[in-house]
């Protein structure tokens, strides 16, 4: 959200962001935020207010989400305002729902019902990841959870997909394939070893480094492949981390999800080693073709990599949403 801003202001536009602060809680940041709206909105300061819902919506935090949207949207027709709701994720609400409750909208990777695509941009690396030559070795599998927390561990595990890779474990070792773990979480001692006792049960064979330290960059770099085994699947979401990957050349497999799979596919392409979401088996033979044709892996990452720059920028991004405010302002 902030390089959007950044970057239209540089183009000259007069943006201001409303995020809550000083608000110590959610709901206290939502309610801040309106309210401050509500003030530019009557003081005509603005024509267009664009709105980033936070990605959940079932539960409480659903249930905010939606009295944010719709409060906004009621603030915005009094005053005459264009309203343009921008999903950069959302869990529990399928596509064409999301239109008919929301839309007109924005989401990130995919269109619908009332609903048009927009692209994630991101800040591209200047330089590329270079092949260490030895082949499929080392596969990285990381995420970004802070908190030494049963919850954490569980998310990571069964969300984040992590347990997928592991049960598919001993068929890696079997084809001399390491694995990474980097997880922030596993600074903690007792997270580094509730994650030792999980792998020896799933996967004794397997060589497994534990790795505290995540810069994301510098883990690819040293990797020969990013393993991305996400389970859950949202209506909307493009993982940062696997868009980092694919920007950055590194020859990737991930789950075949719907939700991000306007990057992982071209013209019915696919990008990387695609597998079914949730199959440790698929998991392994994927794994095992990539590692077999390796040099071919490494060039289409390559190629893909150039593609992804030019695609997923922030650039792009600010384009789409502006074409999406000239639309929806006439």
């Amino acid at each position: 959200m902030t390089d959007l801003v950044a970057d239209l202001r540089s183009r000259g536009l007069d943006v201001d962001l409303l995020d809550g602060t000083p608000a110590t809680s959610s709901g206290g940041m939502i309610l801040d935020s309106l309210l401050r709206l509500r003030a530019i909105c009557r003081g005509k300061e603005a024509d267009t207010v664009v709105v980033f819902p936070y990605g959940t919506f079932h539960g409480f935090r659903g249930s905010i989400n939606t009295w944010l949207l719709r409060r906004s949207r009621a603030i915005c027709a009094k005053a005459g305002v264009t309203h343009i709701p921008v999903f950069y994720s959302c869990v529990g609400l399928e596509m064409d729902q999301l239109g008919h409750r929301f839309g007109p909208a924005l989401t990130v990777g995919r269109s619908g019902p009332n609903v048009a695509a927009m692209h994630l941009g991101i800040r591209h690396p200047s330089r590329t990841w270079q092949p260490t030559g030895n082949g499929l070795q080392r596969v990285l599998f990381l995420c970004g959870y802070q908190k030494p927390t049963s919850r954490a561990l569980h998310d990571v595990l069964y969300e984040r997909g992590l347990v997928d890779l592991l049960d598919a474990g001993n068929h890696m070792a079997a084809a001399n394939i390491r694995l990474t773990v980097a997880v922030p979480f596993l600074r903690d001692a007792r997270m580094c070893e509730r994650m030792r006792k999980e792998i020896a049960r799933r996967c004794p064979a397997l060589d497994v480094e534990l790795q505290g330290e995540v810069d994301p960059y510098a883990l690819f770099q040293g990797h020969d492949a990013f393993a991305f085994p996400y389970r859950s699947e949202h209506s909307v979401f493009v993982p940062t981390s696997l868009l980092e990957a694919m920007s950055f050349g590194i020859p990737v497999l991930a789950a075949d999800h719907a939700m991000y799979r306007d990057l992982t596919t071209v013209d019915s392409r696919a990008r990387c080693g695609l597998y079914r979401v949730g199959d440790s088996e698929d998991l392994a033979r994927t794994l095992y073709t990539m590692r077999g044709a390796y040099d071919e892996e490494v060039r289409k990452a390559c190629v893909v990599s150039g593609e992804v720059r030019k695609e997923w920028t922030v650039e792009r991004a600010v384009v789409e949403l502006l074409a999406a405010i000239s639309s929806m302002a006439k």
